[in-house]
C-alpha cells in the first residue's frame, strides 16, 4: 500500500508538472506573437492584435547575459544573506509585504473608483439586508438570481454594520493590504518548496514590476480575499504536514471555508488541496493525517450549502432555486460581442424565460450546449479560432482588465491629470506595452523554473501547479473574463522567480549545468522548444489572434480625436 500510495504521488507530480508546461507553452506562444487589449467602455470588447516576437526574445537574451556578466557585490552580499540567515529572510519579507501594501494603498487614494455592476448589487443587497428590505430575495431579485455571492452579502453586511455604508475606501485599503499579504503566502509557499531565500524575495519583486494584481485592489470583489485566504489555507497544510496538529487542521479547514465562502471559484482551490492532503495522508498512513482533508470537506461544505438557509432563516423568506450552473457551461461556449465565451445577456434572459426555475433553464442551458458541440464537432476550424480566442482573452490581457476597471467606474475624487492620462485607452495602450513582454517573460522563466524541477523538490511543489491546472481548464468551459483568470496566472510567479535562479546558475556555468542534465531532461528541453516554436508557428498561420489591427488602430485614432 505504501508503494501504491507513494506511486500515485508521483504520478499526480507527472501529471500536473506535464499539463501545466503545456499549458504554459500555449501561454507563452500567444504572448510572444499577440496580445489582447479592450475598448475602455461597457461594451467591454476584446482586440485580438499582432506583438513581435523578437524584442521580447531580445530582452531575454539580455537578461541573460546580464546574469551571466554583470556582478554587483551588495546585491551578492544581499542574496547571499538571505540564503544563509533566517530571521533576515523573514525580516525582508515583511517589509516587502508593508512596501507592497504602501503602492497598493496609494493607487487607492490617487483613484477611488466608484462601484459599478456585480460591487455595486453587492453593497446594495448588503444594505437592503441590514435595512430589513428583502426584495433582493425575490425571484428576480440579485440574491435569488446569484445564490453564489450570498456569502459574500453576507460579510459585507456585517462589515457595513462597522464601518456603515457607502464607505468604499474602507473595502478598497483592506483590499490593498491583503493584496500585500497575498504576496507574503506566496513567499512562504516557495519556502515550503525549498527553493533558496533569493527566489522567495523574488516573488516580491515580480510582484511589484508585474502590477496588475495589486492595482486590483481598487475593485470591491472578493478576488484577492478569496485568494488570499486559499493561500494560507496552503501554508496552514504545509505546516500541518511537517507537523500534525488538530489546531493547524481546524484554521486550514476554517480558512479554506471563507475563502470558498466569500468566492465559489475557490473550490478549485480546496479541491486541489483536497487531493494533495489525502495522498500525503495516505503515504503516512496514519489516522490523525486523515484529521485535515475531513475538515476541509465539512468545512467547504459548510460554506457552499449553509448560506441559503440561514438567509431565509434571517429574512424570512423563500428564495427560487437560482440560475442553473449548466447555463454557465453554455454561455462559455457562445459567440459574444465582447470575445468567444465571454459574459451576455443569456444567462438571464433564459431564467426569467424558463419562469425562474433553476430546473426548467437546466433542461434549456443542456440542449443549448449540446447543439453548440455538434457544431463544433462539424465544424472544427471554427471551434479552434473559438477556443483559441477565448483561451487568449482570458489569459493574454497582460492588464487583466485593471485599467478597464477604472476606465468605465468615474471616480468619487477627481484624479490627478497622471492617473486621467494612463487611465484612457491611450495610456493603457502605452502602459501594455511594458506589460505584454514583461508578462512573455514570467511565462519564460515559469516554464524554465517547470522544466527544471526534479525528485529533490518536496511534493508540495505540484500543490500551486495543480491549482493553476483546475483553473486553466475550468475556465476553457466556464463563463470567461480575464479578471477571473488573474489569481492562476499569479501562481506561476514562485515557478517564474524559481526559473530566473535556475537560469542565474545556468548562465554562470553553462557547460557544467549542460553535462549534469540527465538524458530524460535534454530529451524534455527539446521537445519543449519544437513544440513551443510549432504552436507559434501554428497560432501567427491561423490569424486568429491578430487579426484586430485595424479596428484597434482606428478605435485608438478615433480615441485620441475625441480629446
Amino acid at each position: 500500500m505504501q508503494k501504491q500510495s507513494n506511486l500515485l504521488m508521483r504520478l499526480l507530480r507527472l501529471v500536473t508538472s506535464s499539463l501545466s508546461v503545456l499549458f504554459v507553452l500555449l501561454l507563452l506562444a500567444m504572448s510572444a506573437i499577440s496580445t489582447c487589449t479592450m475598448r475602455g467602455d461597457f461594451h467591454e470588447t476584446t482586440f485580438f492584435v499582432s506583438a513581435s516576437p523578437l524584442p521580447k526574445i531580445c530582452l531575454l537574451v539580455l537578461i541573460v547575459l546580464a546574469l551571466r556578466f554583470l556582478r554587483i557585490p551588495p546585491l551578492c552580499d544581499f542574496c547571499h544573506r538571505l540564503d544563509t540567515d533566517e530571521r533576515f529572510l523573514e525580516d525582508t519579507r515583511r517589509k516587502c509585504t508593508l512596501l507592497l501594501f504602501f503602492i497598493a494603498a496609494f493607487w487607492v487614494f490617487v483613484t477611488q473608483p466608484t462601484v459599478i455592476s456585480d460591487q455595486s448589487e453587492i453593497q446594495t443587497a448588503a444594505e437592503q439586508i441590514n435595512y430589513h428590505d428583502y426584495s433582493c430575495t425575490k425571484p428576480e431579485g440579485y440574491l435569488s438570481r446569484y445564490q453564489h455571492q450570498i456569502g459574500v452579502v453576507l460579510i459585507t453586511a456585517l462589515i457595513q454594520r462597522i464601518i456603515g455604508r457607502d464607505n468604499y475606501i474602507v473595502f478598497q485599503l483592506l483590499n490593498a493590504l491583503m493584496a500585500a499579504f497575498t504576496y507574503y503566502y506566496l513567499s512562504r509557499l516557495a519556502q515550503h518548496m525549498k527553493v533558496r531565500g533569493p527566489v522567495q524575495i523574488g516573488i516580491f519583486v515580480l510582484g511589484i514590476l508585474f502590477f496588475p494584481y495589486i492595482f486590483y485592489a481598487t475593485f470591491i470583489y472578493p478576488t484577492i480575499p478569496s485568494l488570499l485566504f486559499s493561500l494560507i489555507a496552503f501554508d496552514l497544510a504545509a505546516g500541518h504536514e511537517r507537523s500534525p496538529k488538530v489546531a493547524s487542521a481546524v484554521l486550514c479547514a476554517l480558512s479554506m471555508g471563507l475563502a470558498v465562502l466569500l468566492k465559489q471559484n475557490a473550490l478549485i482551490f480546496f479541491i486541489a488541496l483536497i487531493i494533495y492532503t489525502i495522498l500525503t495522508a495516505w503515504q503516512s498512513r496514519t489516522l490523525h493525517r486523515f484529521l485535515l482533508p475531513v475538515f476541509l470537506i465539512i468545512a467547504t461544505f459548510c460554506a457552499v450549502r449553509l448560506p441559503r438557509p440561514f438567509l431565509e432563516a434571517f429574512t424570512h423568506t423563500k428564495l427560487a432555486d437560482g440560475i442553473s450552473p449548466y447555463a454557465y457551461f453554455a454561455m462559455g461556449v457562445q459567440d459574444g460581442e465582447r470575445a468567444p465565451g465571454w459574459y451576455n445577456i443569456y444567462i438571464n434572459s433564459v431564467y426569467s424565460e424558463s419562469g425562474y426555475s433553476s430546473e426548467a433553464q437546466k433542461e434549456i442551458a443542456l440542449k443549448d450546449y449540446t447543439a453548440r458541440l455538434a457544431y463544433f464537432k462539424s465544424h472544427p476550424a471554427d471551434a479552434v479560432r473559438f477556443f483559441l480566442q477565448k483561451i487568449a482573452s482570458e489569459w493574454n490581457n497582460p492588464t487583466f482588465e485593471v485599467f478597464w476597471i477604472n476606465e468605465v467606474r468615474g471616480s468619487n475624487i477627481r484624479p490627478a491629470t497622471w492617473v486621467n492620462r494612463i487611465s484612457r485607452p491611450t495610456g493603457v495602450d502605452f502602459i501594455q506595452k511594458y506589460l505584454n513582454p514583461l508578462q512573455f517573460l514570467i511565462l519564460a522563466f515559469a516554464l524554465i523554473g517547470l522544466l527544471s524541477q526534479d525528485a529533490r523538490l518536496p511534493d508540495f511543489y505540484c500543490l500551486p501547479l495543480l491549482t493553476f491546472v483546475g483553473g486553466f481548464i475550468c475556465h476553457i468551459i466556464w463563463e470567461a473574463k480575464c479578471q477571473y483568470t488573474l489569481p492562476y496566472f499569479i501562481l506561476l510567479l514562485p515557478y517564474a522567480a524559481h526559473g530566473v535562479s535556475v537560469l542565474h546558475q545556468a548562465a554562470c556555468t553553462p557547460f557544467k549545468t549542460l553535462s549534469s542534465l540527465s538524458q530524460s531532461r535534454k530529451v524534455c528541453l527539446a521537445l519543449a522548444v519544437c513544440l513551443l516554436l510549432l504552436v507559434t508557428i501554428s497560432i501567427t498561420r491561423s490569424g486568429y489572434l491578430t487579426g484586430d489591427n485595424a479596428a484597434y488602430v482606428a478605435y485608438l485614432t478615433d480615441v485620441r480625436n475625441s480629446k
